[in-house]
This record gives structure tokens, sequence and C-alpha cells, in this order.
């Protein structure tokens, strides 16, 4: 049975320490046991979202739940949860009164956690005539208290919780406002500036974008000086950004289930692919990217890094080492490691 290895985090605890040892220093990693949770249903979402009061908010087969440490809570009927889609929910983002916005492959949708009320957010075209349907990937909420909604294939959606009003653009200005494209109009994941607010960075399907909050534009410059190959040793053309990780104002590491780990810099534009491996039966001196789902920083000096297949590590940020992790006591059970 597949099993996600970030489900042991969830439900997991505390079990003892591996410590991986280098030249320099050493770090020690907590090590996580599964705990089966009673009458706990399947759980849908990509990821966990902890909210400000410290619950781990997540999606099931019966919608949206929580869990506080020691019980899970549902906060949706069946029936919302098939009529909503809260059954697979990909995103949240909290606002100043702690209530959500869920992101998910129908819709946005506001839930007020006082009230227990889903309120779906109507999107319509740009002369205002028809609904404009959009799946929600990646949610962002800035200080000024606006939302910005990555979505599949269809740009980014920018709402106003105040004047109830939104905004939709193409990652190509040149598009008309149906236009889809999974490779070039998908946004997977944001992060803030390191030291102007008034821009936003904007992980999508190819390569990283630097979005202006005040001219409404994107720009891009992304060049992999090393890319990597397919299986069939065809070049790979579209880094899938799923997270991003801003060290300042020059660094940026990011992950990609299309392959690798890799450090952007985003004055010249050059990205570095780490994590690179080779298919059995290849051309020579042809890398391939390694799947890397998710990752996490530790502290300044390290990332630990997820993995397909029990593949794990500790990435060593200044000497860009990854020191490879075992999982143990459930392997076979095993096929992705998240975090």
């Amino acid at each position: 049975m597949r099993f996600i290895l970030f489900i042991s985090f969830f439900l997991g605890c505390f079990c003892g320490y591996s410590q991986i040892n280098t030249a320099k220093t050493s770090i020690s990693i907590p090590v996580f046991r599964q705990v089966s949770y009673p009458f706990l249903p399947s759980i849908t979402s990509d990821y966990f979202y902890f909210s400000e009061d410290g619950l781990m908010w997540f999606s099931t087969a019966n919608g949206l739940s929580s869990f506080d440490g020691t019980s899970v809570m549902n906060h949706s009927t069946q029936q919302q949860a098939n009529e909503l889609t809260l059954n697979r929910v990909d995103c949240i983002v909290e606002d100043e009164f702690h209530n959500f916005y869920l992101g998910s492959g129908t819709g946005l949708i506001y839930y007020n956690r006082k009230n227990k009320t889903f309120s779906p957010i109507i999107f319509t075209s740009s002369d205002r005539k028809e609904k404009q349907d959009f799946a929600f990937m990646s949610l962002f909420r800035d200080n000024n208290g606006i939302v910005y909604g990555g979505t599949y294939s269809r740009g980014l959606v920018i709402y106003n919780p105040e004047n109830k009003k939104s905004t939709h653009l193409n990652l190509d200005p040149s598009k008309q406002d149906n236009w889809k494209s999974r490779n070039s109009n998908t946004i997977r994941c944001f992060a803030p500036h390191y030291s102007d607010s008034s821009k936003l960075w904007v992980g999508s399907f190819d390569g990283i974008y630097l979005y202006n909050k005040k001219t409404k534009t994107f720009e891009r410059n992304f060049i992999v000086k090393n890319p990597a190959s397919n299986s069939d040793g065809s070049i790979v053309n579209y880094y899938d950004v799923h997270k991003m990780e801003v060290l300042n104002d020059s660094i940026i590491w990011f992950n990609s289930w299309s392959g690798g780990f890799s450090e952007y810099n985003v004055n010249s534009g050059n990205v570095i692919v780490y994590m690179q491996r080779k298919f059995p039966g290849l051309r020579k001196n042809i890398p391939v990217l390694a799947i890397i789902p998710s990752f996490i920083k530790l502290s300044n000096d390290y990332f630990l890094l997820g993995g397909q297949t029990r593949v794990t590590g500790l990435f060593e940020i200044k000497s860009k080492t990854n020191h490879p992790l075992n999982i143990t006591g459930i392997e076979n059970a095993i096929d992705v490691v998240m975090f």
C-alpha cells in the first residue's frame, strides 16, 4: 500500500536521533515512528498547514480536518466535502481573523472558523460576463491582506477581500484571458521577496518569475547551466518549482518533482541543479534528475530533502553535498518522503 512519510510526522512522536557527521560539524536529526490514530479517514492533502493557534490542518475523505496532538476533528459534513471538494484541499492560507482561504481543484473557498461556514468565492472573466473556473495549487497572503492564488494552467489570480474584486493574469501577457497551458502557465508556489515587499517570487512549471505588484508584470531570468536529461535521453526543458527557500537577496533554493534540488542566483539568473543521477542504459555523462518532492530548512547550514523510493538526505548548503539518510522500520511501505 502506498505510504507517504509525512503522515508519520503528523501521527508521529520522537523516538530518538540519528547523527550526521561531516568533516567540520555534526547535526542531530529527529527520528519519527509511525503511530496509527483510530478512525482516521484517508488523508488526501499533499501537505499539512499549521495555523497560528497550533492546530494542524489537512483534508481527508470526510473533508476539512484538524489535529491538536491528541484527537482529529472534522469541520465539514460529508455533503459539504463532496459538493465543495473539501475532501481534496490543495492549499490553505490564514487571514488576520484566523479564518482560512482553501484552494482546491474546483476553486477558492473562505472558511469562517467561528461561524463554521464555507463561502465559495466566485470569479468572473475580465468583461464580468462569464464565470471563471480555476484549479488552485498554491496560495499566498501579503501584509496588506491581498490573496494571491497560483492555478493549474491558468496563471495568477489576485483577490482583494475588502472590495471582493479579483484580477487574473497570465504568465505570458500576450495571451488571451482564457489561455491554458500546463507547462507555461501553471503556478505552483510563492515566496516573499527578501527585501522588497512590492515584489513576489513565483514558482511555476517553467522556472521562477518575479512579480511586480505595482506594475502587475512578470519578469523571468532563469537559465539552467547544467540541464539534465529525461530517462529517454532527451533534455529537460521545463523545471517545475514546487517550493522556494529565499536565503537572501541573491540566492533561492528550490526543489522539483520533475527532478533535482537547485540553487538559483537571482542576479545572474543562473540555475545550478544538484542531486542528479543516471539511469542505466543511457549514454555516459548524461545526468538525469533525481525526484525531490519536498525539502525543509533545518538551519542556516542544512536542508533536509525528501525523495522517492526511500531516498532522502541532509544537504549541506556551503559544500553543496548531500549526506544520505536511511529510513528504517517500514521501508516496504514508503514510496514518497515528504516534510
